[in-house]
């Protein structure tokens, strides 16, 4: 496994977890971050170079057309 890989892996870990749904409507209510769920589906999918790494395909849960670029 590649270097990178390794580091995307790694960052999804961290963020790995479960959680029942009434937890996660309060989370949602009460917490200013959003769930983990989000955290790395949110940043992830937006950098060309994760999509490249991981080689997402059209189709695939995490591939988009268009990344959000701020900079």
């Amino acid at each position: 496994m590649t270097q990178a890989k390794l580091f995307y892996y790694g960052f999804a870990h961290v963020w790995a977890g479960s959680a029942q749904p009434e937890c996660l409507r309060t989370r949602v209510q009460t917490e200013p971050h959003p769930p983990a769920k989000f955290r790395v589906h949110g940043t992830l999918r937006n950098f060309p170079s994760f999509a490249q790494t991981i080689a997402l395909q059209p189709g695939d849960n995490l591939y988009t057309d268009t990344p959000c670029r701020v900079w």
